[in-house]
C-alpha cells in the first residue's frame, strides 16, 4: 500500500469489479478472479506494513453489496428475458465465486450481516405470504423470483458460515453466524407449508432447495460434531429465535427430516437425490442419539422407493 499511485488502483479495480458484478450477463467468467483477488487482499491486511491506509474498509463493503444487488437483480432478468442459461445452474462457476466469498464478507462481519438481513428479511416474508395462494396482484412468476433470489442468500449464508473454518472468529462472531442461520431454519419451515408444498416439480423450487443442502453442509462442518464446542454462541442465538433448535442434535434433527422430504418429493431430480443422499452419509455418526436414528432410518425407508 506504500507503493505509489496505489489508491488511484485500488479504486480502479473497485470500480472494475462493482461494473463486472453488475454485467453479470456478459462478464460472469470474470467474476470469480475479481472476488479471488479482493479475497487476496483482505487475508494479506495482517502483514501490511506502515501507515498509508489499505483502502479496503472503504471498498469491500461497496463489493460485498454489489455482488448481492446483483445475484438478487439476475433472478427477475433471466425470468423476464428468458435467458437460456441461468447463473445459478452453472455449478462450477457458482461453486467457484462462493469460495471467495468468506474472507469478504466476514471482513466487516457486523456490517455484512446487517445487509444480508435487511435483504433476506423481505424476500422471505414475500415468501411467506405465498403460502395461504397467489396474493392479489401478484404475477404468478413473481413466486418463482422469489425462490430464485432466497436461492441466492442461501447459498451465500452457507459460505458465509463455512468461512469460520478458515479466518479468525469470536464469540461476537459466532452469534452473527446464529442470526444467518435461523433465517435460514426459518425458512425452511415457511417451505414446508401450504402452496410451496406444491411446487416440487419446478425448476426454482428445486433449486433452492439444492441450497439448502448446501447451507446444511457447511452448518454441519462448522458446529456439529464431537469437535465442535456446543456451547457456541450459534446455538444460543438459535435458540432465541427459534426455540426448537438449541444444540446439534436439534439440527442434526432437521437435517435428517429434510433429506426424508427430499427422498419422498424429488424421485425424479437426480441431483437432489444424489446431494441429500452425500448429506446423508456425511451426518451419519455411529454414537447417534435416538432421534437422530430414527430420521436415518426413515430416510432408508425413503429410498427403496427412487
Amino acid at each position: 500500500v506504500n507503493v505509489e499511485n496505489y489508491a488511484e488502483w485500488i479504486e480502479l479495480v473497485a470500480n472494475f469489479t462493482i461494473q463486472s458484478l453488475n454485467s453479470w450477463q456478459w462478464a460472469a467468467g470474470s467474476v470469480y478472479y475479481l472476488l479471488a483477488l479482493w479475497s487476496r487482499l483482505v487475508t494479506s491486511m495482517p502483514y501490511l506494513k506502515g501507515d498509508s491506509p489499505s483502502l479496503l474498509e472503504t471498498n469491500v463493503p461497496k463489493i460485498v453489496h454489489a455482488y448481492l444487488t446483483s445475484r438478487l437483480d439476475c433472478v427477475r432478468a433471466v425470468l423476464q428475458n428468458g435467458m437460456a442459461e441461468d447463473p445459478l445452474d452453472n455449478e462450477g462457476e457458482l461453486q467457484d465465486q462462493l469460495e471467495s466469498l468468506p474472507h469478504l464478507f466476514r471482513f466487516q462481519y457486523d456490517k455484512t450481516c446487517a445487509l444480508v438481513c435487511s435483504m433476506m428479511d423481505p424476500i422471505a416474508k414475500s415468501f411467506q405470504d405465498w403460502s395461504t395462494g397467489q396474493p392479489p396482484g401478484q404475477d404468478a412468476r413473481q413466486l418463482a423470483v422469489l425462490e430464485g433470489q432466497l436461492t441466492w442468500l442461501v447459498y451465500i449464508t452457507g459460505a458465509v458460515i463455512r468461512g469460520r473454518l478458515s479466518t479468525s472468529s469470536s464469540e461476537t462472531m459466532e452469534a452473527l453466524d446464529g442470526d444467518l442461520s435461523a433465517r435460514v431454519f426459518r425458512l425452511l419451515g415457511v417451505m414446508e407449508n401450504g402452496l410451496h408444498q406444491q411446487r416440487f416439480r419446478e425448476r426454482s423450487r428445486q433449486r433452492l432447495d439444492l441450497a439448502v443442502l448446501s447451507f446444511f453442509q457447511s452448518f454441519r462442518r462448522v458446529y456439529v460434531g464431537e469437535t465442535v464446542m456446543h456451547s457456541s454462541k450459534v446455538y444460543a442465538r438459535l435458540g432465541e429465535s427459534l426455540p426448537g433448535i438449541r444444540d446439534h442434535l436439534a439440527v442434526l434433527n432437521v437435517i435428517m427430516k429434510t433429506i426424508a422430504n427430499n427422498l419422498r418429493a424429488y424421485g425424479e431430480c437426480d441431483a437432489l437425490i444424489d446431494n441429500s443422499l452425500s448429506l446423508f452419509q456425511d451426518s451419519a455418526v455411529d454414537d447417534e442419539p435416538a432421534a437422530h436414528r430414527a430420521y436415518h432410518s426413515e430416510c432408508l425407508a425413503a429410498a427403496p422407493q427412487l
